[in-house]
């Protein structure tokens, strides 16, 4: 005669399974889904900081750079929301008015920083569409951001010309 398992044993066995399975089909830790925002500031063509450095020759060269603290405004207001922090480091010129370089930057919000480097043309920010900047990281309600910055230039917003940042983020 062989072994019979009683009835209260298999529905303890099937409940144990069932549980199993439920639990194996769902994360070991619950995650919220990442979160996409948009952010758009003006930066007017009136800085309030800005220094550029020649290394070399009087031609602008390898290894000049520039430095510039630029306030942000909002589009709509026109009230200033933050600065802009950022270094231009140039890396050889292309023909006679473009140039490759890199960029670093980081955008100083009220409730957060968002940090963007690239490399590119200095052409590349007078595009229609713009030019993209990734975006490295953030702190405070931007931690651990990552997605584009677009630089749009020649707007007029505010009465003034500049340019718009469109930060397009997605966040943790």
């Amino acid at each position: 005669m062989g072994f019979q398992m009683g009835r209260s044993v298999r529905v303890a066995t099937a409940l144990s399974v069932l549980f199993l399975l439920v639990l194996g089909a769902r994360p070991a830790v619950s995650q919220p889904p990442n979160q996409r925002t948009t952010i758009t500031v003006f930066d007017p063509n009136a800085t309030p900081y800005e220094k550029e450095v020649n290394e070399g020759s009087k031609k602008f060269g390898a290894g000049d750079w520039g430095v510039s603290l630029e306030n942000l405004l909002d589009p709509e207001s026109c009230e200033k929301v933050g600065q802009a922090i950022l270094k231009f480091t140039f890396v050889k010129p292309v023909g006679k008015n473009d140039g490759f370089h890199i960029t670093d930057g980081t955008a100083v919000l009220p409730d957060g920083k968002i940090a963007v480097y690239a490399g590119g043309k200095f052409s590349e920010f007078g595009a229609e569409d713009g030019a993209d900047l990734p975006v490295i990281g953030g702190t405070g309600a931007y931690q651990d951001a990552t997605g584009t910055m677009t630089v749009l230039e020649d707007q007029e917003l505010c009465d003034r010309k500049g340019a718009t940042l469109t930060f397009s983020l997605l966040l943790d």
